[in-house]
């Protein structure tokens, strides 16, 4: 039998690790039965291990997760084997000194094993992963059917030691405390839509996102439309859109508890009201009762000769009737007027408003010797004024003048005619008719008039 020999040769075999890198020379020799010897030998070639770095990348990852990198140093003309916990998989890199991973729910080792060039594998490399669970996130509690604007609605999902929660709410809605926390409150707007939340565990691992869908109930409240009154009348309102009403302010509702009360208000007044319709939900609205104030007459004047100019200083009026106690009218706001004899003129205004109508008179004086006079219509004179009934006509200059009489009310409705007058005096009782404003015009056989006088009754 023959024997070898060699650094690294022990009993036989050869030991690379002994021997160490580099060139080595093994010798083989043999001796037959007849004595005869010989020897051989062989050269063999010892490369180095491939030497792998530690394995970078996290050593804790949430069940589930996905897109993970773990790496070691990459050498030229190295492959590199990776295995991964059980539920795991390698996403992409697999051969390479890179990976990606998407886990499951099972810890457990990463594992490269790295292969030279030469076809030497390398030592194992291992990084031990905690592959950490999802939290499981309760059911959301709270009301799912809520009014348009309700406000300090809470919603709540079981609290986990160490969990932090995301939550969201629909559009124009506002988490007014407890973002972060299992417990929130929420004022409401008016649309409706979907609150969740997302856990977050003390690994840092989110849970599934838990919803509850939110319908918005709004009361379409109708309060009717804006009206105008006079005051002192009294309206009644007509709201709409539920089975419940509450009107403000409450002053002077005959019931502020029902859709339609009676309201008398003395000024221009804003009336809100809040409605709640069969889900309990409120709406509310407005309306706006205009009050037109009662009409005040009023008027002041100047006089410079004959001509007056008047000042109109009535109140809540719009409108305008003028008698300056001459037969002459106007319907200006403020007039100018001129006299065409003297004497003493009860002029009367009458102003009208949106609910009444009201008449002043004021007597005046025009005494300005400027004036050219008729001496027969100055010879007509009509008292006394005021009268408690009876009126004087007095004809002291033509005994032989034929006149007629007439007498108008204040709305233009002739109450009493006498023709062809011929006495010096005759009287007129008017004392029947209510107490006011009257028109007494005197004319002569052809209509002309003569004199024109406005006699107060009291």
């Amino acid at each position: 039998s023959g024997t070898y020999s060699g650094t690294g040769v022990s009993g036989g075999s050869f030991n690379p690790s002994v021997a160490g890198v580099g060139f080595h020379t093994i010798y083989y020799s043999f001796t037959d039965a007849k004595g005869c010897s010989n020897i051989d030998s062989q050269m063999l070639r010892v490369d180095s291990l491939p030497f792998t770095f530690p394995i970078a990348g996290s050593s804790s990852a949430c069940a589930y997760d996905s897109g993970l990198v773990y790496t070691v140093n990459n050498t030229n003309g190295s492959s590199y084997f990776w295995t991964v916990p059980s539920g795991s998989i390698v996403d992409s890199g697999q051969g390479t000194n890179s990976i990606t991973i998407s886990f499951g729910s099972s810890s457990g080792g990463v594992t490269v094993v790295e292969t030279n060039s030469f076809g030497c594998v390398g030592i194992a490399q291992t990084l031990n992963v905690i592959v950490n669970p999802l939290p499981i996130t309760s059911s959301i509690n709270g009301k799912a059917i809520v009014c348009s604007y309700d406000t300090g609605v809470i919603y709540s999902v079981i609290n986990s030691s160490g969990s932090s929660y995301l939550w969201s709410a629909p559009i124009g809605c506002l988490i007014v405390f407890g973002q972060g926390t299992n417990s929130i409150t929420v004022n409401f707007g008016s649309t409706s839509g979907n609150i969740t939340v997302i856990e977050t565990n003390s690994a840092g691992c989110e849970g599934v996102e838990k919803s509850l869908g939110i319908q918005l109930n709004q009361t379409n409240a109708e309060a009717g439309d804006d009206k105008t009154i006079c005051v002192g009348d009294s309206i009644k309102l007509n709201a709409s859109g539920g089975i419940n009403y509450v009107w403000y302010p409450q002053a002077g509702f005959s019931n502020p508890n029902i859709a339609n009360p009676v309201v008398s208000p003395v000024d221009t007044t804003t009336y809100y009201v809040v409605v709640t319709d069969s889900t309990g939900c409120p709406g509310i609205d407005s309306v706006t009762i205009n009050v037109n104030k009662l009409t005040v007459a009023d008027f002041s004047y100047s006089i410079s000769g004959s001509t007056v100019s008047f000042y109109n200083s009535s109140i809540n009026s719009n409108n305008y009737i003028w008698n300056f106690g001459s037969g002459a009218a106007s319907t200006a706001h403020n007039p100018t007027y001129t006299y065409k004899k003297l004497g003493v003129y009860y002029v009367c205004l009458v102003a009208i408003g949106e609910c009444n109508r009201d008449t002043v008179c004021k007597k005046i004086g025009i005494y300005e010797t400027d004036i050219v006079e008729n001496s027969v219509v100055d010879s007509i004179n009509i008292y006394p004024n005021p009268t408690s009934g009876i009126v004087i006509i007095e004809n002291f200059f033509n005994s032989h003048l034929k006149y007629n009489v007439e007498v108008f009310n204040m709305s233009g409705i002739k109450i009493i005619e006498l023709s062809d007058q011929d006495k010096n005096l005759i009287s007129i009782d008017i004392s029947q008719y209510a107490k006011g404003l009257y028109i007494i015009h005197v004319t002569d056989g052809n209509g002309i008039l003569l004199k024109s006088r406005n006699i107060v009754l009291d």
